[in-house]
């Protein structure tokens, strides 16, 4: 019996021929849980739409919401298509400040605009006060021409063409200019 109960204890010397055979029961497992990535709010608002849309289309709910107009970049401003367009019909510079007033007012688009009689109108009416204000010579130094009634354009004129209500103020208006020429006489003394 002693030797049964030998065999029995475990001991460096007889521990080979053991097997240990262990139930997954009786030894927890130690899982390690990846954590999954914390979503932002938009991330979890794009994920559960997606799933929202995808059980509408399993369950045939699919409701088509109308897609938004791209809006041009400013309501006024033209586009390069429509600038390119405009400089086809002989319309540039300034007269496209004008055909944008006329689009806002009439609401019309711009090709029916273009061809309205009461725009060509106004286009050829803007044309001609462009030119007439070219034509006119701007004021300068050389053009500027006095008014008869002013008394610089009389002190350039002889005293005897001066009209009578003038003559005062050309006389007084000569003194001052012969003061501030000259100080002192054109004749000196010296002795």
């Amino acid at each position: 019996m002693e030797n049964e109960k030998k065999d029995d204890i475990i001991t460096p010397e007889n521990n080979d021929d053991i097997e240990l055979d262990l139930d997954d029961e009786e030894q927890p497992k130690e899982e390690v849980k990846a954590e999954k990535p914390k979503l932002s709010d938009e991330e979890k608002l794009a994920k559960f739409e997606g799933i929202t849309n995808r059980l509408r289309k399993k369950l045939g709910k699919t409701e088509e919401t109308p897609k938004e107009k791209e809006a041009p970049s400013k309501s006024g401003d033209l586009d390069y298509g429509q600038k390119a367009f405009l400089i086809a019909n002989g319309i540039k510079g300034d007269e496209i400040s004008l055909v944008k007033e006329e689009m806002a007012k009439s609401g019309y688009p711009l090709d029916n605009l273009i061809e309205n009689p009461y725009f060509q109108q106004k286009l050829k009416e803007h044309r001609e006060a462009k030119t007439t204000s070219e034509a006119i010579p701007r004021e300068s130094k050389r053009a500027a021409t006095s008014a008869r009634d002013s008394v610089e354009y009389w002190l350039e004129k002889p005293f005897s063409e001066v009209p009578k209500e003038m003559r005062e103020k050309v006389l007084n208006a000569q003194i001052e200019k012969d003061k501030r020429e000259s100080m002192f006489s054109d004749n000196p003394i010296v002795g």
